[in-house]
């Protein structure tokens, strides 16, 4: 399993950085780290991984080597349930991507991807600029 390169400062400060500047405290962490990488963002002293590019995420999900473990979190599993792919772990949750991934790839991606232009669009046709 490869090593993920991640923040080494204080879990507290870690924290204030992300409540106080999120974007840019992402930014300055995806430049120094890279694409994937760890920081404390949450819970107490309770590492996260995170992901800064689509390609990275589209390398995660879609690769069959067991380069990137998997880990099911107890948290998202009282929220989400026990059978939640994201709560999942192991052979199971690679059995269960596979069984997701087929509409979430070429052509449906391509669809989805107008699909949610175009409602934005729509949405946003709606909203008016405030003036003060």
């Amino acid at each position: 399993m490869k090593s993920i390169p991640g923040q080494k400062k204080p879990s507290l400060f870690q924290k204030i950085q992300f409540i106080l500047n999120p974007l840019n405290t992402l930014e300055s962490y995806a430049k120094q780290y890279g694409d994937i990488f760890t920081a404390v963002v949450t819970l107490p002293k309770q590492v996260q991984v995170l992901v800064s590019s689509p390609q990275a995420l589209q390398q995660i999900l879609t690769k069959d080597e067991n380069e990137y473990e998997t880990f099911g979190s107890p948290i998202l599993q009282s929220m989400l349930g026990e059978n939640s792919i994201l709560s999942l772990t192991g052979d199971r949750h690679r059995r269960e991507r596979k069984l997701l991934m087929p509409p979430f790839h070429g052509d449906r991606m391509r669809n989805y991807g107008e699909l949610i232009c175009n409602i934005t669009k729509e949405a946003a046709s709606n909203l008016t600029v405030s003036k003060t």
